[in-house]
């Protein structure tokens, strides 16, 4: 299962996936979640749609989930570049993970910047 927020889902998601050996049958993109009356699509906002990805997960027995970038799926309540907040966050995602049996991986993207080593090149906290 793959949370994007930046690439379209034929044009980019797909194709990357193929090149890479992914059957497709087996992949599902996510970057939106049906509104409370399930009329219209949102934005997926972690932590607050966990359950929401449970579902998913168990429907299509997923093994991974990737969330990239992951800032932008963070809810606006949450200061990414502070320790604790992002902390607070990202425990609700880390006790589903758990508790479904999945990997979760999430992207973190480098800024510009280079000689510095790259896990202190991150944008946002380094949490």
């Amino acid at each position: 299962m793959v949370l994007n927020a930046e690439d379209g889902a034929g044009d980019t998601m797909a194709l990357r996936l193929l090149a890479l050996g992914a059957d497709p049958d087996r992949v599902l993109l996510l970057n939106t979640v049906p509104d409370t009356l399930g009329l219209s699509q949102r934005p997926i906002v972690l932590p607050g749609d966990c359950g929401f990805l449970r579902r998913a997960i168990q429907q299509v027995d997923a093994r991974l989930v990737v969330v990239d970038p992951l800032v932008a799926f963070l809810g606006a309540e949450f200061n990414t570049f502070k320790d604790q907040d992002v902390r607070r966050a990202m425990l609700p995602l880390a006790i589903m993970a758990d508790q479904c049996g999945v990997c979760v991986l999430c992207v973190r993207h480098l800024n510009k910047s280079g000689g510095r080593n790259a896990i202190y090149r991150g944008g946002c906290s380094i949490a």
